[in-house]
Order: C-alpha cells, then sequence, then structure tokens
C-alpha cells in the first residue's frame, strides 16, 4: 500500500512539473506579471540620487525606501514626497525601465539627469516645474494602443535621442516637444503628433518595421545637419497640412514619398535626395543658398518659391555635375535663382540647364533620356525643349501652305 500511495505521489509530483512547464512554454510570463506602483522617496537627507540605488524606490508615497528598483512592469511616480529642496537630480546612470512615469506633484524643480538608456512601455508625463537635463536615448517600446507622451518642459536641455520602437504601440504627443539638437526617432509603431511642434536636431523616420506617422497640422523644425530623413519601409504617412523647416545645412533626405505638404528650406545649404511630391517646396528669400538636389532625381511640387533677391542668390543644382535633376510644378517664383545641371518642368515649359558640362546625361523623371553636349567653344547656355513642339508646328503649317501653292499654280488656280 505505501510502495502503491509513493508512485502515485511521484506521478502526480511529474504531472505538476510537466504542466507547469508547458505553461510557461507557451503562456508569456507577463501574463502573469505584478504591477508595482513605485514611488521615488528621500534617502540620505534628499531627493537627489541614483535611479538604481534602492534606497529612493517604495511601494508608498513618502516611504523608508529599500523596495527594488522598477521594472518594465512598474510605473513610477514622483510627487510632493520626492524631493525636499530645490533642484534635486533624479540620475539616469545604468539602464533604467518602467512602464508609467509620473512626475505630476512633484515640487522643487526636479531634474531629470544622466546618459544611459531609458525604456518606457508605458505613458510619460513631465511637468513644467522641472529641468530636463538627460542625455541619453529614451525609448518609448509599449506595443499597445493609447500611451501619450507629454513633455511639459521648455527645452529638453540635454538633447535626448526620444525613438519610438514599439510594434504595435501608439503614442499621441500631449505638447509641444522641444528638444534642441536631439533626434526624433520613429522605428516602428504609431506616432500622432496631435498637431503640436516639434523642435528637434534631426527628425529620422528608418527601419523596416511597421510604423505610421501622424502630422496632423504639426510644424516640424530641424536644426542639425541630418535635417529630416526616411529611409526604410512599411510606413504609412500622413502628412495633411504640416510644415516642415530644415534650418542651417540640414539635408531633406524624403524617402520618395509623394505627400509632403510645406517643406521650407531656410538654411545657407541643403540636400535633397529621394525623388518627392511636395504641396509647396520654398526657400528663404533673405538667405544667400546653394541647394543641392541628387543626381538623376526629380522634385515634383504644386507650388515652388525659389526666388532670392538682389543680394541674396540662390543656385540650384545638380549634385553631380554632367548628371542631370529635375524640378517639375505647376506654379514656380524664381527670380533670382541660377541653375546647374537641371531640368526644370514648370507648368509644361521645359528648360534644361547644363553649364560648362561635356555629355551632361538625365534619363527617367520625364520619361525619356535626354543627352546633351554644352560647353567648350559652344556658347548655349541653356536648350530650350518647350519651343520644340511650336517649331515642328510652324513647319509644319509653312510646309502644307506650300504644298497648297504648288497644287493650285499647277492647275492655273494662280
Amino acid at each position: 500500500m505505501y510502495k502503491r500511495l509513493t508512485r502515485i505521489a511521484l506521478s502526480t509530483s511529474v504531472l505538476a512539473v510537466l504542466i507547469l512547464s508547458l505553461i510557461s512554454a507557451f503562456i508569456p510570463t507577463s501574463v502573469f506579471a505584478v504591477t508595482r506602483n513605485m514611488h521615488w522617496v528621500q534617502h540620505d537627507g534628499g531627493g537627489t540620487g541614483d535611479w538604481s540605488d534602492t534606497g529612493h524606490w517604495d511601494e508608498h508615497s513618502g516611504g523608508g525606501g529599500g523596495d527594488a528598483v522598477p521594472d518594465t512592469d512598474d510605473t513610477v511616480e514622483f510627487d510632493a514626497n520626492s524631493f525636499n529642496g530645490a533642484g534635486q537630480v533624479v540620475t539616469i546612470g545604468a539602464a533604467a525601465n518602467c512602464l508609467d512615469m509620473d512626475w505630476t506633484g512633484a515640487t522643487g524643480t526636479p531634474q531629470l539627469a544622466g546618459s544611459a538608456a531609458l525604456n518606457i512601455y508605458g505613458s510619460v508625463t513631465f511637468i513644467a516645474g522641472m529641468t530636463e537635463n538627460y542625455s541619453g536615448t529614451m525609448t518609448f517600446r509599449s506595443t499597445a494602443v493609447g500611451k501619450t507622451v507629454t513633455m511639459g518642459i521648455a527645452w529638453l536641455t540635454g538633447s535626448p535621442v526620444i525613438q519610438f520602437d514599439g510594434l504595435g504601440g501608439e503614442w499621441t504627443l500631449q505638447d509641444t516637444v522641444s528638444n534642441r539638437y536631439g533626434t526624433f526617432y520613429v522605428t516602428k509603431g504609431s506616432v500622432i503628433t496631435g498637431d503640436h511642434t516639434i523642435s528637434c536636431g534631426v527628425f529620422s523616420i528608418n527601419g523596416v518595421g511597421v510604423k505610421s506617422l501622424d502630422l496632423g497640422s504639426s510644424t516640424v523644425n530641424t536644426a542639425s545637419s541630418g535635417g529630416w530623413g526616411y529611409s526604410g519601409s512599411n510606413l504609412t504617412f500622413a502628412n495633411n497640412s504640416a510644415t516642415i523647416n530644415i534650418a542651417g545645412t540640414g539635408a531633406f533626405a524624403g524617402g520618395s514619398l509623394t505627400n509632403y505638404n510645406i517643406v521650407n528650406l531656410t538654411g545657407t545649404a541643403s540636400t535633397i535626395t529621394g525623388s518627392n511630391t511636395f504641396n509647396t517646396l520654398a526657400l528663404s528669400a533673405g538667405t544667400t543658398q546653394t541647394i543641392s538636389l541628387a543626381a538623376g532625381t526629380r522634385q515634383t511640387a504644386t507650388t515652388v518659391t525659389l526666388s532670392g533677391d538682389v543680394t541674396h542668390q540662390h543656385t540650384i543644382k545638380s549634385g553631380t555635375a554632367g548628371t542631370l535633376a529635375s524640378i517639375w510644378a505647376t506654379n514656380k517664383t524664381d527670380n533670382f535663382v541660377t541653375y546647374t545641371d537641371m531640368i526644370r518642368n514648370y507648368n509644361g515649359v521645359v528648360v534644361v540647364d547644363c553649364s560648362g558640362v561635356v555629355g551632361g546625361t538625365f534619363a527617367g523623371a520625364g520619361g525619356g533620356l535626354v543627352v546633351l553636349v554644352i560647353g567648350g567653344a559652344l556658347p548655349l547656355m541653356g536648350v530650350y525643349l518647350g519651343l520644340l513642339p511650336m517649331a515642328l508646328t510652324f513647319i509644319g503649317v509653312i510646309f502644307v501652305v506650300l504644298l497648297l501653292g504648288y497644287y493650285f499654280f499647277t492647275r492655273g488656280i494662280l
């Protein structure tokens, strides 16, 4: 009897182990994760400390600390009991994780600093009364919809990298993002800007992950040489009535998207890559500018506003001498503009400029191949292809008139 009971007990134990193994193999551990509500508390006399210091974490506001550092399933709160003086600093000295982060109620102009990775798996709320000197990479990694981002800060003075990288995630901006010279990345998931202004060094959309960007009527200002860039795939881009301003020597790598609204190049020199389509492409009249278009590309717009002025000449050229780029537009203003190695099609009138180049070639954008030999002893500065149909029509009319004259003359009618 004893042996039989022993065998039953062993069999039950083995069965339990097998069941637990199957559960752990097929059910994500996140299903069983317990969400803690963690509070930053004072330790060693105040609120200044490193995120990784357990002495600053407690499950109760104003508690004595000593609880485990927050993880990906834990919400984090900084409140009225977190600091006891002005300018106290929370430093991200090692990789940090949390679900939601909320600074509502924190007092004493606290600061967030450090440069290690900060991973947020939910929403974030910063406040106007804090200083953000953090200079690391702040990555939003949620895979669920309905998340929000509230900056609440005049400037992110640390110029961090802000990255959205969660497949299936969705974040809606609640206010302006002022990130000085930091980068704003969209890699995976959906970002809805909520018509708010985004100021950053570089705005970059990249990677092959599924992503969407809804700019609404936002204004995007970039200040660094990287400017605006799209490279990758699987992007749904809703531009609506947004304006993109590229300052300094910022590049515009459009990725050949076909629904840009207004793009303003306001600096001294910019490059445009990709064959892009705009409602409006504009230069700054009060700045001397050189704009280089990648050879072989075509920029298509409803309206181009390219004019300089008497003291600010604009130069628009192909990025490769001898290989043409092109601009096509229905409406244009282009006073005080010099074109080099460019095809211009403005409302059906085509002009090719290949100044000083022997054997300049361009294929594709207009559907054909244009081969020019211009330069050396030839004084020709442009080939006005738009006049060709008119010339052929004129020649045809003259031929018909001569043919009819000959017909009537030979028959004695004339």
